[in-house]
């Protein structure tokens, strides 16, 4: 009977250490809290990231529109 009481007691000590240390339970999910920080921590990224495309798209207008003068003007002005 001694040896099995040595076994339970060094069984109760382990899952006793692993449960201070958090890793004896079994994990519930994710808070509410948590899927919201989540949440909001992806809009923001989105949000950067569409402004920054937007300011792409703009600069790449204005460059095509650079352009498509710059091969104009020489024919404007072998015309004229």
């Amino acid at each position: 009977m001694k040896s099995g009481r040595r076994a339970g007691t060094r069984e109760s000590r382990s899952r006793d250490c692993l449960c201070r240390l958090g890793l004896g339970r079994k994990a519930a999910g994710f808070t509410l809290v948590e899927l919201l920080v989540v949440l909001s921590i992806i809009a923001l990224l989105v949000s950067i990231l569409l402004a920054s495309l937007k300011k792409a798209r703009e600069q790449a207008k204005n460059t095509a529109c650079t352009a498509n003068r710059v091969w104009t003007a020489p024919t404007h002005a072998i015309r004229s």
